[in-house]
């Protein structure tokens, strides 16, 4: 149909693998949905461009999700597009009580916004459909599905005495909430979530809401065990003294501003789903472990673990996270096929294990059977910063846009062995490259590589803590990895944007095919280097 979604929708970069011509005879590359660029169709067949109207909204069907004590939801947009030739001019009939529409008329390309509001509706599901008229388009009405889940909200210890008796209680959609308070002993520990989808929730945030499993003596306890189908939302909770702090097994599950400290296992998943947002993982053995998993983090803290993140045989999607002061490796992937790094700050892992023991040595990432993807990360004072293990493949592995600077030790496998480019390398600080090197494996001046000071705002270092002999107890200091520049540097400490008497030469140096992204006014046109690059901190260009 002309108002496939799939028309237009593919990934151009295939083309070069296609025929040029579908099932159908006709030429593989068309615009379409007339928006005057040509991209491929996501099927056996290439959509001819539309000759008509054709309405096509960014949504098929919109959901919202409340709790009795948070009954209005937060808007959600919706957009109307025109796929075919002319101008839209649309209206929206809505009849539904508990559903605002605004504005209820517009011309293509026109956003509209959708509330829902669940003020005395009994917990339950409903649905409704808004209808979106224009009637010279030849596919209207375009009906939208709008579904309302209405849930409950169970509170600990006012209704009732420990959580895992409101989990009991609780039916899929509803919301426990959690008072101020430290949870521990029974029913607040190993609380058991089974096939259920439900929200706990602290009232004010990790600080004031802890579950402590109190083991000292290791024990096999997890603070929250999440399996057997459930898809479990946990925010804002202090997780501590766990053997896991939270352990997942075929489930789905999403930590959002949660902390998890002081356990073997921060959190530990097996075949499940994996949302982290916003969290802090410190002082664990290790903080997150997956295997046969589909994970994503971002925007987290792993910090002070002996490993920080260790994935196996699963999908890795890690951005806009710190990976700092972890002992022993700070990312460890075993056969995963290709993990996305971006824009990360991965600084001063290590130095636990024995340097001079390659099977020992502390890694801030370390790849088995794995072909990563890092772009526009920033490496800084690891004592070893990037390898592949010995034997595995790593050839298909990208470095792109980024900072690897101030480590001990020169990342010879890294460059032999993968695709690097558009990134700053420090040759060596410690020993010399050995003469047998091949010429590519230096970042010679002429390509797109560079060896030059990246010039940090504030560059971090190791702090002996007052026993220069024993490196085993040195700590890591951070610093502040935003790129100077005489136009407008941000300082995250006066949160403001500041000027500086020299720039970095890693700003717009970046890929020029690498999207500017967030960066404000002026950025060159061309994205920056670095963990930074292409958001809204972002050094400014002369």
């Amino acid at each position: 149909r002309a108002d496939s979604p799939c028309v237009d929708s593919g990934n151009t970069d295939l083309s070069i693998r296609l025929d040029k011509f579908d099932l159908d005879g006709n030429y593989r590359l068309l615009d379409g949905n007339n928006d005057g660029v040509a991209t491929l169709d996501i099927g056996a067949f290439e959509s001819s461009p539309v000759q008509v109207k054709t309405m096509t909204p960014s949504h098929y069907s919109v959901e919202f999700h409340v709790y009795d004590s948070e009954p209005v939801s937060n808007p959600q947009s919706l957009k109307l597009c025109n796929r075919g030739q002319g101008t839209l001019q649309w209206i929206v009939e809505n009849s539904c009580p508990w559903l605002s529409v605004s504005p209820l008329a517009g011309r293509e390309g026109g956003v509209m916004s959708l509330r829902a509001d669940g003020t005395g509706l009994a917990p339950g599901t409903y649905q409704h459909d808004i209808l979106l008229h224009e009637p010279s388009a030849f596919n209207s009405p375009v009906a939208v599905s709008v579904q309302l889940i209405v849930g409950q909200t169970l509170r600990v210890p006012r209704s009732f005495n420990t959580i895992q008796e409101a989990v009991d209680a609780a039916g899929s959609n509803d919301l426990i909430m959690l008072s101020d308070g430290r949870y521990t002993g029974t029913g607040n520990q190993d609380i058991s979530c089974v096939g259920k989808r439900i929200e706990i929730r602290s009232e004010n945030g990790p600080e004031q809401c802890i579950l402590d499993c109190n083991n000292p003596d290791g024990e096999y306890l997890s603070a929250v065990s999440i399996s057997h189908g459930a898809e479990i939302l946990l925010d804002g909770l202090t997780i501590t003294g766990g053997y896991d702090g939270v352990r997942i097994e075929y489930a789905q599950a999403t930590l959002r501003n949660c902390h998890l400290n002081h356990c073997q296992y921060g959190c530990r998943s097996r075949d499940s789903v994996l949302a982290v947002e916003a969290c802090r993982f410190a002082q664990n053995l290790t903080g997150l472990q997956a295997s046969w998993c589909v994970v994503e983090v971002l925007g987290s803290t792993i910090a002070q673990n002996g490993t920080g993140l260790s994935m196996s045989s699963s999908n890795i999607i890690l951005s806009q996270s710190l990976i700092s002061g972890n002992s022993y490796r700070g990312l460890n992937y075993f056969s995963c096929p290709n993990p996305m790094i971006s824009r990360c700050l991965i600084l001063g892992n290590g130095p636990w294990a024995n340097p001079d023991r390659l099977e020992s040595r502390s890694y801030a990432l370390r790849f088995y059977n794995a072909q990563p993807v890092i772009e526009n990360c920033t490496l800084v004072g690891n004592l070893f910063s990037i390898s592949p293990f010995a034997g595995s493949s790593f050839g298909n592995g990208v470095v792109r846009n980024t900072i690897i600077w101030g480590n001990p030790t020169f990342d010879r496998d890294l460059l032999s062995q993968c695709q690097v480019e558009f990134c700053v390398i420090q040759e060596d600080m410690g020993e010399p490259a050995p003469k047998d090197a091949p010429a590519g494996n230096l970042p010679p001046s002429g390509t797109s590589n560079m060896a030059v000071d990246p010039l940090f705002a504030d560059m971090g270092y190791w702090d002996a803590n007052d026993t220069l002999e024993d490196k085993t107890d040195d700590f890591w200091v951070n610093g502040d990895y935003h790129l100077k520049s005489q136009t407008g540097r941000w300082d995250p400490f006066s949160k403001s944007w500041v000027k500086d008497n020299v720039t970095s030469p890693c700003i717009d140096a970046g890929d020029p095919n690498s999207p500017v992204g967030d960066e404000l006014e002026p950025n060159g046109g061309r994205i920056n280097m670095g963990a930074y690059g292409g958001t809204i901190e972002a050094s400014k260009s002369l």
